[in-house]
């Protein structure tokens, strides 16, 4: 018996598939059209006859495809990189130093989705080839770089304290995030080309740009002792450990999706539109005023009450404007945890741990961006979400993580 997908039925998904692509193909290398791929693919459209004729009731569309097309040149990605450090002993326990760190990245990978676009801004007033619909085209040849210089403070065993603080001020800068293949923030993140015949004007402040960062790790060893050995067995031997992070925002870029799905019809619904601010604010640091309400939002179109509004993109300047990419910061990051811990000898081959691990212990609420595109409607401009901790009872980067307040206890045998 053949299964269900197998190409010995001539009727198959599978047989159907593989004869829309054979015949599109050829059509296209031989420099058809709609009207000749139409005739020799009847198959292939939504009811195999001409656009507008009415078929059982419904009118019919001609199904142009979407040609997803890799450039012959394509290359891997490179980067160089290079970094300078001093360091300096300031006491027989305490090492102070100063790292420089650079590095440049070529021939990253973008998508342009726009090359069959038409009828808006600078691009042409029909499509360059109507034999397809939108055009999706992977290339490479996007650039980054980053800087940064980092002080660094470690501390090693003075008094039964180990810990290091670190300081870094740093910009990075690219043109596609992340490789251009994954996005860094499934909202904020913009992985394709913005103007159609421009990539230059992509390189802005990379979606992970965090200009200032400071982190820190210590732990401590009680060093408390008596001469009565109970007390000592309960309050001597802790040792506390603990982390702390403090970023600040992120930058973003507000996009209207909603005026993409109006561009389908010119082959651009793949393609990124940016606002354009009617306000100065490029901080959106405290967005605690965006919780309960959009504080963004669109000239006389969505939330034209918020305080800070957007013009209403046209088909005149889609593409460009006075601000462009990650053109915005969003809220910083401070999270930390906390680990007291004691070791306890039973015998001589079996000991026991007791534990205590406080994961966020500020308890520090950190709101994300808001909400930076139009598809969602009233939601456009108002903060949704928040930040979740890198850290959690769950594990690294973990779905169930949440940014409270978490707390653990413990206990170990080992033997």
């Amino acid at each position: 018996m053949n299964r269900t997908t197998s190409t010995a039925f001539p009727s198959s998904g599978v047989a159907l598939v593989q004869a829309c692509n054979s015949a599109f193909t050829n059509n296209y290398y031989s420099g058809g059209n709609l009207n000749t791929y139409e005739a020799a693919a009847p198959n292939c459209t939504n009811t195999g006859s001409p656009a507008g004729t009415v078929v059982n009731g419904a009118t019919s569309y001609q199904l142009v495809p979407t040609l997803s097309e890799v450039s012959r040149s394509l290359r891997n990605p490179k980067y160089a990189e290079w970094n300078c450090e001093i360091q300096r002993m300031l006491t027989p326990h305490t090492v102070f130093s100063v790292n420089y760190v650079g590095n440049r990245g070529f021939d990253g990978l973008y998508t342009n989705p726009n090359l069959n676009g038409f009828g808006q801004a600078n691009l042409p007033a029909a499509a360059l080839d109507p034999r397809v619909d939108r055009v999706n085209f992977l290339s490479s040849g996007a650039v980054s770089n980053y800087n940064g210089v980092s002080l660094s403070v470690q501390e090693n065993s003075w008094h039964g304290l180990s810990g290091r603080l670190n300081y870094t001020y740093s910009h990075a800068l690219d043109e596609s995030s992340n490789g251009g293949v994954l996005p860094f923030s499934i909202f904020n993140s913009i992985l394709t080309q913005i103007d159609p015949y421009n990539l230059r004007k992509n390189y802005a402040s990379a979606d992970y740009d965090a200009r200032h960062q400071i982190s820190a790790s210590y732990v401590y060893a009680f060093s408390f002792k008596t001469s009565n050995r109970a007390l000592n067995t309960i309050v001597g031997g802790w040792q506390l450990s603990g982390t702390l992070f403090r970023r600040t925002g992120f930058p973003f870029s507000v996009f209207d999706s909603g005026y993409t799905n109006s561009l389908t019809a010119n082959n651009l619904n793949g393609a990124t539109i940016l606002m354009q601010p009617q306000f100065s604010k490029r901080d959106f640091g405290d967005v605690r005023g965006c919780i309960a309400a959009p504080c963004v939002g669109i000239q006389g179109v969505m939330n034209a009450t918020a305080p800070y509004l957007f013009a209403a993109p046209n088909s005149a300047s889609p593409f460009v404007g006075s601000v462009g990419r990650n053109a915005f910061r969003g809220p910083g990051f401070l999270g930390g945890d906390m680990s007291l811990r004691r070791n306890f000898r039973l015998t001589e081959r079996m000991g026991f741990q007791l534990g205590l691990n406080a994961y966020n212990w500020f308890n520090h609420a950190n709101f994300g961006t808001p909400y930076p595109a139009t598809n969602f409607g009233p939601v456009f401009g108002q903060t949704i979400l928040t930040s979740s901790p890198p850290t959690s009872p769950y594990g690294a980067f973990a779905s169930a993580a949440t940014d409270m307040r978490m707390a653990q206890i413990e206990a170990k045998f080992s033997f």
